[in-house]
């Protein structure tokens, strides 16, 4: 889909793991960390808007309700806000769970070619960077600069439209507060973690520095789903479990690391069988046998 008029796409500049140190200091910030869809809201000096994904996809048609939540309020000036597309359950917390599920409805809907407009599950746009505003590039501001900028902005719908919670050391100090604590109270709250940010860093697109630093509320791995075995009970004909593996650092063999059987849906779990039979393959993908117990009647 073409937006000429609106100003043209950045490359995300991205955050780093910490280390397993939180950042503290007068030199830091500390934002929620989000666990949404990445995206860029750029808004031509016409109104017309597009948002763009991390990998430079066109997600307007996707998420159309949030095309004009800052139209009136930018009163004709350009602008390109980095943020996050989140969807919150009943329980008032982001659910990236719901965010796929609404992803998955959404492409039906097209495929159908439904002209009618998609109005599923509600979406919100948390903004935490001002990367363009009135035609001003602000790369090489300070974090501290884009962001007093970003708060100027009125955010006429907050059903639509937030900016994410950023702390200095002097706000988290007035409520009594450490990063660590912070880092409690979001995870609390259910969300992803903490990123922070330097104040005086600019803006590098495409780029991982140290200015950025992330921090999740435990510790994560990146798995690979190498195998399925089919549910039984109440999960008859779905998925019951997976089969994970991951490289070992020292050898890069495909190693298997154990399975996962919790926290599906029974709909989730039949969308893991449609996509997971097509790949079947005649044996087991690792280096060495996993347990037999673990892989019988595995797929």
């Amino acid at each position: 889909m073409a937006h000429d008029s609106v100003p043209a796409w950045v490359d995300p500049m991205l955050a780093k793991p910490d280390g397993d140190r939180l950042r503290e200091g007068p030199q830091w910030a500390n934002e929620y960390k989000l666990d949404g869809y990445r995206v860029a809201m750029r808004i031509g000096a016409d109104g017309t808007t597009a948002l763009t994904s991390r990998n430079g996809l066109d997600l307007t048609a996707e998420f159309a309700e949030l095309t004009d939540v800052l139209t009136a309020a930018l009163r004709g000036r350009a602008a390109v806000l980095d943020g996050e597309v989140v969807v919150y359950n009943e329980a008032g917390q982001i659910d990236f769970g719901l965010l796929q599920q609404r992803r998955g409805r959404f492409q039906k809907h097209n495929a159908a070619r439904r002209t009618d407009p998609f109005e599923d599950v509600p979406v919100r746009f948390l903004a935490f960077n001002l990367l363009l505003v009135d035609d001003q590039l602000l790369l090489d501001q300070p974090y501290e600069q884009r962001r007093r900028l970003l708060t100027e902005l009125p955010m006429p719908n907050p059903f639509r439209i937030t900016i994410v919670p950023s702390f200095t050391s002097d706000e988290l100090a007035a409520e009594r507060l450490t990063p660590q604590r912070l880092l409690e109270r979001v995870a609390a709250e259910g969300h992803e973690g903490l990123v922070a940010k330097r104040l005086g860093s600019p803006y590098l697109p495409g780029k991982r520095p140290d200015f950025w630093c992330k921090h999740p509320p435990m510790q994560t791995r990146e798995v690979i789903v190498c195998g399925w075995r089919l549910g039984q009970s109440g999960f008859t004909g779905t998925v019951g479990g997976l089969l994970l593996g991951a490289h070992a650092p020292d050898t890069g063999d495909l190693v298997y690391i154990g399975d996962v059987g919790s926290g599906f849906t029974r709909q989730e779990r039949g969308q893991l069988r449609d996509r997971l039979k097509p790949l079947e393959r005649a044996g087991h993908p690792f280096a060495a046998a996993p347990p037999r117990e673990d892989v019988v009647r595995a797929r």
